[in-house]
């Protein structure tokens, strides 16, 4: 799985927000519904992959440290996103992601 496909099927759907957790699937707030972008439920390695997938090497040991991050993303050509994750060390709790405006 990857988060700029997950991020690009989210904006062709006209969504709001994207919220990827642990032992859940990705999911779009639609309209202000909450709708699957993928059949496929994330263990706990899976989002931690899924998300480090975009983060700098600073940007984990920040994470890491504090369990808190905020983070913006631009998909050329697409559109930016903001973000922030909150959880603690053991568990991926959730990572949100909303279209900047």
């Amino acid at each position: 799985m990857d988060i700029s496909i997950l991020l690009a099927d989210a904006i062709a759907q006209d969504a709001s927000d994207v919220f990827i957790s642990a032992n859940a699937t990705p999911l779009a707030k639609i309209e202000g519904m909450m709708k699957p972008l993928s059949s496929e439920v994330l263990n706990n390695e899976q989002a931690r992959l899924l998300i480090y997938s975009i983060l700098t090497d600073r940007e984990k040991a920040e994470f890491e440290d504090t369990w808190e991050l905020n983070k913006s993303l631009h998909l050329v050509g697409l559109a930016g996103f903001a973000s922030t994750y909150f959880g603690n060390g053991a568990k991926w709790r959730w990572w949100r992601w909303w279209r900047a405006t």
